[in-house]
Parts: structure tokens; sequence; C-alpha cells
């Protein structure tokens, strides 16, 4: 069969017009597709430059902590219990752990696995959690983890009687167990647990949360910790140092502090502390000095100039001290310590309206703040507004329920606010709290004799009476006790002895009346 020449077809077609405009319109598309296709390569591999490397880069540089999934018995996890439930329990402590505990090292980033937002390609396989994991591998960067579990030693399996397996895996394995918390505040179990936890992996913080009452233990550790060569050494020494200034041993905090400075002469924290050190021990221009090179080093340093103004307090320019004070609180605007202290010197200097809005903006920052309440409080004596001091003291005492000092101030507010039924209940509330102080008692008394109850008055002036006996000043009371009830003798016997005791009291001169004798039959 011979082959079909094609040649006359190519012909007619490379004449045809309309055909040579299809082809080449057909050429161009596929050309712009192609080159379309290239763009968009280009765009991605230009996303992926500024949004994934970045993020792995950042991801590699955090020292990050994860809180797995904390196995625990079927039995618990029927009651809601479950892992998930018990690992959010220990991020929720570790978090008011590590704010309670004052050290200006920032702690590590911890977060449960199951907070952790996991991105990956669709219908690819590839999690980025998972490349991430890799490559931290692969650099010798590889995150702690903390695993564990709960086992139940008692029955019936609850909380109350699982104990709890700690297990921190980072290049080493470290295993922290805690017995049951029976009876005990659970809260406070899972914060023991992760101050134990703490231990292993940011060792200051850990020291200082689990301290003991001795201050001079802490003081040792932090020191063993330095003086181990621990990557944290100056921190410990700082801290030390700053817990030593608490103790007013200036001389000893000085020389940690330059101990500190000496492992990294340009450790801004150590340079602050030692500035405290010496302001306290009346070394004013060296602590100038230290503070000037702080803020060298660190010119947006809020502690910096916190300091430099206590400098300034010292000097007598309280001016200069709540400008730097103001300085700090841009600086650090969460800050509720610094802007108390502002509100302190803006009230020194004669600003109460100032003082009194920085007050208000800590209550923005935390409305629970008990110092915002107790400054306010202390400015509403100052300008009159009794009605203002109560409030401010019934904050406190509803955010301090347990606080008998607290009940007390606010039974103290409501006398003078002749609120005599609220006092009286608020005084009782006190009394229950700390039945052996007697200054309670004898707000209790006062409100009982403000409302006419001769009784109450007596039987709590009486209790004062037991529980301070050498105190006589409580025989006024008892005598104005007496005389509600109609028990004269007994009254004029407490009034003169009351008189004896403190003839020059302004007291003394109402009993006089009260038993109807002047100052000069007094003395037969």
């Amino acid at each position: 069969m011979s082959e079909i020449d094609h040649s006359a077809f190519d012909a007619e077609l490379t004449q045809s017009p309309r055909l040579r405009w299809w082809t080449r319109l057909i050429r161009l598309i596929e050309g712009k597709t192609t080159l379309i296709r290239s763009i968009l390569f280009n765009v991605l591999v230009v996303l992926a430059m500024i949004v994934i490397v970045p993020v792995m880069l950042s991801e590699l540089a955090s020292d990050r902590v994860t809180i797995t999934t904390i196995s625990v018995p079927a039995a618990l996890e029927e009651k809601g219990l479950n892992g998930t439930v018990i690992g959010n329990r220990l991020w929720d402590a570790w978090s008011k752990v590590t704010d309670e505990v004052k050290a200006a090292k920032e702690t590590r980033d911890v977060l449960p696995s199951s907070q952790r937002i996991e991105f990956s390609i669709p219908d690819s396989g590839i999690s980025f959690e998972s490349l991430i994991h890799h490559v931290r591998a692969f650099f010798g960067r590889a995150e702690t983890r903390i695993s564990g579990e709960l086992t139940c030693v008692a029955d019936p399996c609850t909380i109350e009687n699982s104990a709890l397996r700690l297990r921190i895996i980072d290049k080493e394995i470290h295993v922290i167990d805690l017995p049951p918390p029976g009876n005990g505040d659970i809260n406070l179990w899972f914060r023991k647990a992760v101050a134990e936890a703490l231990m292993f992996i940011d060792p200051v913080r850990g020291i200082l949360a689990l301290r003991s009452e001795s201050e001079t233990r802490t003081i040792a550790e932090l020191r063993r910790l330095a003086r181990e060569g621990h990557p944290d050494a100056a921190w410990a020494l700082t801290v030390a140092a700053q817990l030593t200034t608490d103790r007013k041993e200036y001389d000893k905090a000085r020389a940690l502090a330059d101990e500190a400075l000496r492992l990294d002469k340009h450790f801004v924290d150590a340079l602050i502390t030692r500035a405290a050190a010496e302001l306290g021990a009346g070394d004013v221009e060296e602590a100038r000095k230290s503070i000037a090179e702080a803020l060298r080093l660190s010119p947006r340093n809020a502690q910096a100039y916190k300091w430099r103004g206590e400098i300034a307090a010292h000097a007598g320019d309280h001016k200069a001290a709540a400008a730097d004070l103001a300085r700090a609180v841009s600086l650090q605007p969460q800050d509720i310590d610094l802007q108390f202290r502002l509100g302190m010197l803006q009230r020194d200097i004669g600003d109460p309206v100032a003082a009194a809005m920085t007050f208000d903006g800590m209550l923005e920052i935390d409305p629970n703040s008990i110092i915002a309440h107790q400054a306010l409080s202390l400015m509403a004596i100052e300008k009159g507004d009794i009605a203002g001091l109560v409030s401010h003291k019934m904050e406190i005492a509803r955010l301090a329920p347990k606080d008998a000092d607290a009940l007390a101030q606010l039974g103290n507010a409501q006398m003078l606010a002749k609120q005599f039924d609220t006092a009286r209940a608020s005084f009782e509330s006190a009394v229950q709290l700390a039945p052996a102080q007697p200054t309670y008692r004898l707000g209790l008394g006062d409100a009982a004799l403000a409302q006419q109850d001769g009784s109450g008055a007596l039987a709590a002036f009486k209790d004062v009476q037991r529980l301070d006996p050498l105190d006589r000043r409580i025989l006024f009371r008892l005598g104005r006790a007496f005389m509600m009830l109609g028990q004269t003798e007994q009254a004029h016997a407490a009034f003169r002895s009351y008189i004896e005791a403190f003839p020059q009291e302004p007291d003394a001169i109402i009993a006089h009346a009260l038993i109807g004798e002047n100052s000069a039959e007094s003395g037969n």
C-alpha cells in the first residue's frame, strides 16, 4: 500500500488565514500557560521563604516544653478526668507558679499537646509539626516533653486517691512521684508537681517555687547552682542577691551581684540588683553609677528606671522619682507593682487626682488587685470619703474571705459609716477566723455598744480581758457596758480603775462625768 502524501494538505493548511490564526492563538495560550505556571511556582517559593522558613527558624530557636496527654485509669475517665484534662490542669498550675515566682529570666514556653495547633498540607500527609520535630532532632534541638500517668492506690478510684508520676524527657529522663493528695487542695497538689518539674527544666524558678520558710537555705541552693556551673548561674546569683537585699544584708547582696557580673559583665539585672543593694547601704553615688550603666546597656529597661526613681526619692526629689516611675510604667504598663509605686509617689508630691487615676488603672489591669483597693481606701480616708472607704474594704474582704484582718478593717470602716449591723457581722466573722485575737473582739464589743446591746458588748469585752489581762484600757469599755445594763456599781468600779491607770487620757474625763465625779474629787 502506498503512503499518503500529506504535503499537499500541510501546504493548504499553512496557506489558510483562519487556520494560521488559530494555530498562533493555541501556541500563544500554551506559552502564557507556561509563564503563569512559572510565576505561580516562584510566588509559592517566595511565600515559603517569607512564612515557613522564619517559622522553622523560630521553632528551632525556641526551647519549648510540651505536656503530653497524661494516662489515667478508666474510672477517672468515666468522671470526665481524661488525660487531656489532667494535662491542662498541669498547664494551669505551671502558669500560676511561674507567674508567682519572681525572677527576671523568661521562662520556657510550655503548652499541652492538646492545645498545639498542627498545620498540614491537605491530602499529602505532610505535617509541619512532624517536619519541625524531625528538623529539631536533626540539629539536636529536641523539645522537652512531660508525660506520665495517674494510678489509683486506694478505693474508691478518685483523684484524691491517685498517685501522680511525671517523666521529664530531655537529654536525660527524670521521674517525679507525688503521693495522692488525699483531703488536701488539688490545685496545690498540681502546683507541687510543677515545682518539682521546674527543678529539672528551670532550676532557678524551681528553687524559688519549692523554697521553705528558711530563705537562708534558698539562697544557699541558688549559690550551689551557680557553683556547679549551671548555664543560669548568673541568674541564680542575681536572684540570691535580690533575696539577700530583701533581708537588708546589703554587703552580702552586693558581693553576690558582683559575682554574677564577673560571669557576665553586661548582665543588666545584676547591675540593677547591685544598685538596690548599694542604695540600701546608703551608697547613693555608687547606686547611681550602677543604674547609669544598666540604662546604657538597656535604655528601655523598666526596672532600671524604677530604681533610678527610688534613688531620686531617697535623695528627696520626689518629682524626678515620679517621672522615672512614669517612664517605667510606660515601658511595662501591665506591671501592677510599678503602678502602685508610681501612685504612691504621685500622692506624696500632692497630686491625688493623678494618683487615683494610677490606682484605678491597676484595677483595669487586674480587677481583683487587693493592693489597688488598699491604696484607694487610703486615699478615701485622706479625703473623708467614708462611702468609698467602705466600698474598697468590702472588695478586699471579698477577695480575701479568709483574712481576719481584712474583715476587721471592713468592720472599722462600717463603724465610721454608722453601719453598725454590718460592722458587727464583719467583726463576728473575723473572730471566727482568729478567736485568739483580742483586737477583733474589741471591735465586736464596740459594734454591740453602738447597737445598744449591753450584754453582747460585755461578753466581748470580758473575752478581751481574758485574752489580754494586762491591757487595762478595756476597763473603760467594760464600764460603759455595765452602765448600759444598769449595773451601776460595777460600772463605777471599772471607771475608777481606768481613771487610776490612765488619769491623763481623754476617756478619763468621760469616766469622771459618767460616775458623777469631777477631777478634784478623784484624788480623795
